[in-house]
């Protein structure tokens, strides 16, 4: 449990094995009652190398079919939704998707990225509903004899119920200006500053969550665009129609002078502290967790911090240039600010762990040594993509003196280390993160390590 949603190191996420394994059984129950979504869910598993189960939007069972006491027992909360007249089940400090209880029927509902993509590829003769771009859309794929089948797609909503009046057109505007927004800025500051302004202004005519959407599939493309294993995965997962409706965090690195403005616009954006990281007087890196329950949508903010900063609030206070780089100032100093031109540094998918490097093997694809092997979490990043850095950016690292004529030489003629796709499996409901494991991957991706590797 945690205490304070603002204070470093107060989360304790717990694990839930028993809750786990009553979802397993639950969806593996409906799997049996409904044919169709039997298919679906080897179809999936076996073209995208992902588990079913991470794909799940919800779960809907009988008024009867569970008690109420049961499920509180095993960690979930209950709230009563409006629209639907059901009463919601969840647990924030877990990963599980949510139980609705209420009416007869056995529903399971599967989310993806994009409604359309996945009715073409299933050939499906229903009718969606919900306006393309509205909060939420729903299409029912098999009913069957009180298994009720669906595919739903969110933008930036939690709840159950469709908006037939929709801001689509503010959403879409939103969408295009993030999509397009200018991104080689000299002046980093200046750059995120009008960023912070943009979203300000946004924000007057479109929901919070609804922006974080826009904003976060924009980002998404833009990492997309630079990162090749990405698109591999990509291509699989739209094979089936799902896109990257199983992204489990979105890191960003960020300069020490810029993180406090990178924190401002995620706040802005409707993203809330969670767990902060010091790794100790060795590692000299930092980060910030942060998240929005309703989107799901997390974010790992990285910057280097020394031992003697470990108390700030590195969030919101002022953080000067440091004497020497480590790992995070260093990839930024030649490739920009994650929010900028770098983009992501990476994202973490929720894959079937073992499974995807074996079948990624097979495109050529390869992924480093694991930095997390837990049987409630594991990590590994993909080996990750080079990119030539950015020039002014790397005379700026060399006339201050943090990369010496060599360094300099080896980056502009053999490129950098610039991102990764992360593998990432969950068990037990697990939320969190693990300090150590991921200092060992934060040291594991120090440009000037890779170089001495020939990496």
């Amino acid at each position: 449990m945690y205490r304070d949603r603002h204070s470093k190191n107060e989360f304790d996420w717990r694990l839930y094995p028993e809750a786990e394994n009553f979802l397993s059984e639950k969806v593996k129950q409906f799997n049996n009652g409904n044919k169709i979504s039997l298919q679906v869910a080897k179809r999936i598993e076996s073209e995208t190398s992902t588990r079913f189960m991470d794909w799940v939007d919800h779960i809907k069972l009988p008024v009867g079919a569970v008690s109420h006491e049961k499920l509180i027992q095993m960690g979930f909360r209950s709230h009563k939704d409006a629209q639907t007249d059901s009463l919601v089940f969840s647990n924030p400090e877990a990963v599980f998707f949510p139980i609705l209880i209420g009416g007869p029927n056995f529903e399971l509902a599967i989310k993806t990225d994009d409604l359309d993509l996945f009715r073409r590829v299933f050939s499906s003769a229903q009718k969606i509903d919900g306006e393309r771009g509205s909060p939420l859309r729903e299409l029912v794929i098999k009913d069957n004899d009180g298994y009720n089948f669906k595919a739903v797609e969110r933008r930036g909503y939690g709840g159950y119920s469709i908006d037939q009046n929709a801001d689509t057109d503010a959403y879409f505007s939103a969408l295009e200006l993030f999509m397009h927004r200018k991104r080689n800025i000299i002046d980093s500051i200046a750059g995120i500053e009008e960023l912070v302004e943009q979203v300000d202004s946004i924000h007057k005519y479109l929901e919070k969550t609804r922006l974080l959407d826009a904003f976060f599939r924009a980002e998404r493309q833009y990492w997309l665009s630079r990162n090749d294993t990405a698109q591999a995965q990509k291509k699989r997962q739209d094979s089936v129609g799902l896109g990257w409706a199983n992204h489990d965090h979105h890191t960003f690195r960020s300069s020490r002078i810029c993180f406090r403005i990178l924190i401002k616009l995620f706040e802005g954006l409707g993203l809330e502290l969670r767990e902060a990281f010091h790794a100790g007087a060795q590692a000299g890196w930092g980060a910030q967790i942060l998240e929005n329950s309703e989107t799901g949508i997390v974010v790992f903010a990285d910057l280097d911090i020394p031992y003697d900063e470990k108390s700030l609030d590195f969030s919101h206070e002022y953080l000067e240039e440091t004497s020497e780089l480590g790992t995070v100032g260093t990839w930024v100093g030649l490739q920009g600010e994650s929010i900028m031109e770098a983009g992501m540094h990476h994202m973490a998918v929720r894959l079937s762990f073992k499974k995807v490097e074996t079948d990624l093997k097979e495109l050529g694809i390869s992924f480093m040594k694991p930095f997390s092997n837990f049987d409630f979490l594991k990590q590994e990043f993909s080996v990750g993509e080079k990119w030539g850095p950015i020039k002014h950016k790397i005379d700026e690292l060399h006339d201050k003196g943090y990369i010496n004529r060599s360094e300099y030489r080896d980056f502009i003629e053999n490129g950098a280390i610039g991102s990764h796709l992360e593998n990432i499996e969950r068990g037990k409901g697990f939320k969190g993160f693990n300090q150590d494991s991921v200092s060992v991957i934060i040291k594991e991706t120090d440009p000037r390590k890779q170089k001495r590797r020939g990496a």
